[in-house]
């Protein structure tokens, strides 16, 4: 099955240079909203990571930010990542993968798919999380995000991300060991 894909060109929201994220490798608690969730989820991410995977490639939870809608949504990812990568947010493009309506196949089988291709520890033990984000969460979508600097492209990131109690929850995996949080 050929997965449409449509690139898409957002600008950097201010509302995301907020982001109280302090060092890119530390995961702050939610400072709004229900955080239990979204704390409990990204332990339980951390718990995977720590148990496995590949030299090549790393993967993090996301800051459980406060976040409104979708676009706020990626607004936070895209500082996350750019905060990991040592990029302004700018350098960032995306791509929206296309699932979990009723014509594609769900977010978490999309995501564990593109996990498979560079880390198939973490496309099998990040799977059920993913899943039991798409069920739990709204605006829940898989995005691929591909740094640019000096008009040299660098690998891409996979993440999937929702919202939860009005928190960001979701994982991203960075195909570069060297950019790890």
């Amino acid at each position: 099955m050929t997965s449409a894909r449509r690139s898409v060109g957002i600008p950097f929201l201010v509302a995301a240079a907020a982001l109280s994220c302090g060092s890119p490798s530390v995961v702050p608690d939610a400072s709004a909203g229900d955080a239990s969730f979204a704390d409990d989820f990204a332990s339980r991410v951390r718990t995977v990571i720590a148990s496995g995977g590949t030299a090549s490639t790393c993967a993090s939870p996301l800051p459980a930010v406060p976040v409104a809608d979708p676009d706020a949504a990626r607004a936070a990812v895209r500082s996350f990542i750019a905060g990991v990568r040592g990029v302004v947010p700018e350098n960032l493009s995306v791509t929206i993968q296309v699932c979990g309506d009723a014509a594609s196949v769900s977010c978490a089988s999309t995501f564990r798919h593109d996990l498979y291709k560079s880390n198939g520890f973490y496309g099998q033990e990040l799977y059920p999380l993913a899943q039991e984000l798409e069920s739990r969460g709204a605006f829940v979508e898989e995005t691929i995000w591909r740094t640019t600097v000096n008009g040299v492209g660098y690998g891409p990131e996979v993440c999937l991300s929702g919202v939860v109690d009005g928190l960001l929850v979701g994982i991203v995996m960075f195909n570069d060991w060297q950019s790890c949080p």
